[in-house]
């Protein structure tokens, strides 16, 4: 998998921190985000602690932001997902296990588009969500 994802969400469903961080919560991980998260406002690195372990994604924002061309065959499904918020990880397992689970959790409720952007595959929420558990299981 690509160390990179694009997740696309409607301009009102872009969570701040206290609504992201309930709906990780409500999927039973142990990430806490750093409060610097903020949507457009925060650029970079993301300190994260997962399972008491320091961890982070880097976060960039673009509004009106269009798909890639490998992915043009979407644009009907992002109708209004129009901001964008890309999660780029190292290679440390729990940068990305950090990066799975902001995925999975805007897919589910938030209703976001996830791609790998290079590929233009649509990323399932529930598929997002066995990857970060298979993560966990292995590194926690």
């Amino acid at each position: 998998m690509a160390r990179t994802l694009h997740a696309y969400l409607a301009p009102d469903r872009m969570p701040d921190c206290p609504t992201l961080q309930a709906a990780i919560r409500a999927q039973g991980f142990k990430l806490v985000l750093d409060d610097a998260y903020a949507p457009f406002a925060h650029q970079g690195y993301l300190p994260c602690t997962l399972e008491g372990e320091d961890a982070g994604v880097y976060l960039t924002w673009e509004r009106e932001a269009a798909l890639p061309d490998v992915a043009s065959a979407l644009r009907a499904e992002q109708g209004a997902r129009t901001d964008l918020m890309r999660l780029k990880w190292g290679g440390d397992a729990r940068e990305e296990m950090s990066a799975m689970v902001i995925a999975a959790v805007l897919v589910l409720a938030f209703d976001a588009l996830v791609l790998e952007p290079d590929q233009g595959v649509p990323q399932a929420g529930d598929a997002l969500l066995k990857r970060a558990r298979r993560l966990q299981a292995e590194n926690f």
